[in-house]
């Protein structure tokens, strides 16, 4: 049942984030089997995730997913501003570690990202900070695009793919 699998669903046209059609690849901000997460927020204001604790994603299956394996993302966060992630641990992410659409003014520190596919993914970034984050990546470690005013500093990066990879423009990385 399709119903079973209704995530995230945009509030504005976000098609020029999308990526892969036609393929095992497929990224469609549409698509709700893409979208699901652990924990998934839309539309947030001021919000953080801290502290030293982890976060597992426990490597969910899914057949019917990206590239006929990949479950849900670890966390999702949509058309948001004010977010903060800092020291806590990701570990064996079904799909991307971190996932958002639109956001602005994040800042990722101190992060400890191990094992799953994607570390940070932002498609439509402005004002981001990465800084003093550690991946352990099964595909890219930071990647996406539509980032304006991005800096990455401090980083350790170990990917069995890309450290960066930029899949659309950016403006002052």
């Amino acid at each position: 049942d399709p119903d079973v699998y209704k995530s995230y669903s945009p509030t504005s046209d976000m098609s020029r984030y999308d990526s892969g059609d036609g393929t095992v690849n497929s990224n469609n901000s549409k698509d709700l089997r893409w979208n699901r997460a652990l924990i998934l927020g839309v539309g947030l204001s001021d919000v953080s995730i801290e502290g030293s604790g982890l976060i597992d994603g426990r490597h969910l299956y899914d057949p019917l997913g990206e590239e006929h394996m990949r479950g849900p993302h670890t966390i999702l966060i949509a058309e948001s501003e004010n977010i903060a992630l800092s020291g806590i641990t990701i570990i064996n992410s079904a799909n991307y570690a971190f996932m958002s659409y639109g956001i602005e003014n994040a800042s990722f520190v101190g992060l400890t990202i191990k094992a799953g596919w994607d570390g940070i993914h932002i498609r439509g970034g402005k004002d981001v900070v990465i800084n003093d984050c550690e991946f352990y990546t099964g595909d890219d470690a930071i990647a996406g695009g539509y980032w304006e005013n991005m800096s990455i500093s401090r980083c350790q990066i170990n990917s069995s793919c890309n450290g960066i990879r930029m899949i659309m423009p950016c403006d002052g990385l």
